[in-house]
């Protein structure tokens, strides 16, 4: 890969793993050479290098809304690019357990603020005493004043409007995993 994009191997497994640094021309030599050969990284390195899992988890709160399985199909897809894997949930509850039944780590778990059973915060109380590593990013089509009811605010829970584009979604999961 390295001789095919001309740069070191260093260069290539920076540019690969996501390193700022890396000039951008020279990292798009380095992913147009990726495409080429058709390499797929592997995740377990990459969680190695990084410190992270490499894996979102996503829970929605009724998987036959119409607005979710498109929800569904565009998260995975950027967390695809993104070089994450997927676990997704139809419900609560059945996100809690997925949580708590994952053998690896989870960064960063997707929900809905308001959901039949729990509320998005709720299952974020409860998943922490399960997985303290694991950032929570709520969202919601709901007004300001719902938020609030449900507890986003008090509990300082990274909160995402809905509707979502694809750029707002990877910026906010960017932002949430960044933060302390």
């Amino acid at each position: 890969m390295a001789s095919r994009a001309g740069v070191s191997i260093a260069t290539v497994s920076r540019a690969v793993n996501g390193i700022p640094t890396v000039d951008p021309e020279l990292a798009r030599r380095v992913w147009k050479a990726v495409e080429e050969v058709g390499y797929l990284p592997n995740t377990q390195a990459r969680a190695l290098v990084s410190g992270r899992s490499r894996m979102l988890g996503l829970i929605v709160s009724e998987i036959t809304n119409p607005f979710f399985p498109e929800l569904i199909q565009e998260f995975e897809n950027l967390a695809v690019e993104q070089g994450y894997e997927v676990l997704v949930a139809a419900r609560p509850e059945e996100g809690l357990q997925m949580c708590k039944d994952h053998p690896g780590p989870i960064d960063v778990l997707l929900t809905d603020v308001v959901m039949p059973g729990m509320s998005g915060p709720a299952l974020a109380k409860r998943l922490g005493t399960v997985r303290a590593d694991m950032k929570v990013l709520c969202m919601s089509g709901y007004t300001d004043d719902s938020i609030v009811r449900h507890g986003v605010l008090e509990a300082e829970i990274a909160y995402i409007q809905k509707p979502i584009t694809p750029d707002a979604l990877t910026t906010r999961v960017r932002q949430v995993l960044e933060a302390p």
